[in-house]
């Protein structure tokens, strides 16, 4: 089941991580999510702007959520992307480049629960060759490619629980 976390992306720098962590899935939130699923070469670009046509990433959306897509304006990379109804449209202030995350994923834990798939990991910031906790940003130890679980007191739990392969919380 960890092809489910492949598509559940965020950047340590985005403005939505505390939201992220906090489990508060928020509209802004589930479509940056929805976004970074999308191929960014895809995407139109103009001069100084980037235009997301909405079906792709409401097909996005509905693929990594339960609840139904609503339009509504959101940031990516702290660049307002507003929404256009009559245009079936998202633009952006500013033309978009793919983030990259540092953001690494330790799976602990799967458990089926009648019909929910709950997936147990430990995370962390990785750059520069060390491990930081995401929230605090304290700095726990080296990466050398070895196990979270050593540090799992240090670092951030994550608990995802999917229901038909969709995320519906964040713990």
């Amino acid at each position: 089941y960890s092809y489910l976390l492949d598509n559940i992306k965020i950047n340590e720098t985005s403005s939505y991580l505390n939201d992220y962590y906090n489990g508060n899935l928020t509209e802004e939130l589930k479509l940056y999510l929805a976004l970074n699923n999308l191929n960014f070469e895809d995407l139109e670009t103009e001069d100084d702007y980037t235009i997301i046509e909405e079906e792709p990433l409401k097909t996005s959306y509905n693929n990594l959520f339960t609840d139904e897509y609503t339009g509504t304006s959101f940031k990516y990379n702290d660049i307002k992307i507003k929404y256009y109804e009559k245009l079936d449209s998202y633009i952006s202030d500013e033309l978009l480049s793919e983030e990259t995350s540092n953001i690494k994923r330790e799976i602990q834990n799967i458990n089926l629960n009648n019909d929910e798939i709950i997936i147990t990991t430990i995370e962390a910031i990785v750059k520069d060759s060390k491990v930081y906790n995401i929230q605090s940003s304290e700095e726990i130890t080296t990466y050398k490619d070895y196990s979270f679980t050593k540090y799992e007191d240090k670092l951030n739990t994550v608990i995802y629980t999917f229901k038909d392969d969709k995320l519906i919380s964040i713990k």
